[in-house]
């Protein structure tokens, strides 16, 4: 959802820590019973133990309680009427998708998505599951907790938050299928009151950004492949990577090599530990991923405005909580990565509103046309280069 809703939300540290300490435990006793059997260590190659995943997730989300009876027509009114008006504003073309709205709980979404990130993770399991450096027996158990219980924290922290989403499919078992929009509605109900908003005006500008998504995954031909190709030929360069999957003695002088290129581009984290091709196909990730969320929000922006009758009160009350945010909900962004996608949201949106001002609303969704118009980095943050290079050549 938008940045200023991320923002405006706190985190209950206490059930975390309960679910923190769930998570430990239980794989503490895991560890014991295993570690005199190795032939059930060996059957357990698969980085993270998908049920317990969900346990921790559902203990850390909490309860939030459950949509109303009429909470799925409320949604799928708001989608069919932003499908529309987004239709209108962006000439993108998609097929309705009101058939694949769904108004959740807490524990529903993260059902959902449970199956999403295992999706995304099988990769990755099948390449450690064949590496030597992945042996049966207590490390190997105690790694595999360790990631079970950040993914279920995680989606737990996401499920206390989140307002809505599409689910693009692009890593399901059938990945040209067509995706599902989700609203927590729970947590919708609770933002409105804590922020005192018009519920049925922010319900449809939820509906604006999540139905935008679905356009650009179903309406735009090209943009569900690429995506995937992207990220699966970057899990491949960092899975074949020994300085990365798990380096050796022998390796450390290519490592200091990378670092000391990284530094003077003041490259920092993950990215200043990769290889030059692999950074670029980082970027490239980075920049489809603003282009996609920035593309979300400045429709919804654009749209709302003209739409909503309450849309300036909306957009004042949650700058107001932007500007405050609670350090537990700081930290918790950061480790999360959540300020990533935030930072994401910010440089699309303004990039997509530079291009819109000075060249048109449909100069700014030539993006869309072919995957070569797609701005990089550099020009996400300098409108006026990718206008250079593309409008006069698409004009």
């Amino acid at each position: 959802m938008t940045r200023d809703v991320w923002r405006c939300l706190v985190a209950d540290r206490r059930v975390l820590s309960r679910a923190i300490a769930t998570a430990l435990a239980a794989g503490a006793f895991t560890i014991a019973v295993r570690r005199g059997d190795p032939q059930i260590a060996t059957q357990h190659r698969d980085l993270v133990d998908w049920p317990r995943a969900e346990a921790v997730a559902q203990l850390a989300a909490g309860r939030g309680g459950v949509p109303d009876r009429d909470a799925q027509s409320r949604y799928e009114a708001c989608v069919e009427h932003s499908h529309g008006l987004i239709h209108t504003y962006t000439r993108i073309p998609a097929q309705h998708i009101v058939g694949r709205v769904r108004a959740v709980d807490r524990a529903a979404w993260i059902s959902a998505n449970i199956g999403t990130f295992r999706s995304f993770v099988a990769p990755l399991s099948g390449h450690f599951g064949r590496s030597t450096l992945v042996r049966p027996g207590a490390m190997h158990e105690i790694n595999r907790l360790a990631l079970t219980s950040q993914i279920g924290i995680l989606l737990g922290y996401l499920a206390r938050r989140v307002l809505g989403q599409y689910d693009s499919t692009i890593f399901a078992a059938e990945p040209e299928r067509p995706g599902w929009l989700y609203f927590v509605d729970p947590n919708i109900d609770e933002t409105c009151q804590r922020l005192r908003l018009d519920s049925g005006d922010f319900r449809q500008w939820v509906a604006l950004h999540e139905t935008t998504h679905a356009i650009q995954f179903e309406g735009v031909p090209w943009l569900r492949g690429y995506l995937r190709t992207l990220i699966e030929n970057y899990v491949d360069s960092m899975t074949s990577d020994r300085i990365l999957a798990g380096p050796s003695m022998w390796d450390v002088p290519r490592l200091i090599v990378r670092l000391r290129r990284a530094v003077p581009r003041r490259h920092l984290g993950l990215e200043a530990l990769l290889s030059t091709e692999q950074r670029a196909m980082f970027r490239r990730v980075q920049a489809l991923m603003c282009v996609v969320e920035g593309h979300g929000n400045h429709v919804m922006d654009a749209v709302g405005a003209r739409v909503l009758r309450t849309y300036p009160w909306m957009k004042a009350r949650l700058a107001e909580r932007r500007a405050n945010p609670g350090r537990a909900e700081r930290v918790l962004a950061r480790i999360t990565g959540l300020n990533v996608k935030l930072e994401q949201y910010a440089l699309g949106e303004r990039f997509f509103a530079a291009v819109a001002g000075r060249r048109g609303v449909d100069a700014a969704h030539r993006v869309f046309d072919e995957p070569r118009n797609l701005p990089d980095l550099d020009e996400i943050a300098n409108p006026d280069r990718w206008i250079d290079r593309v409008i006069p050549r698409a004009a």
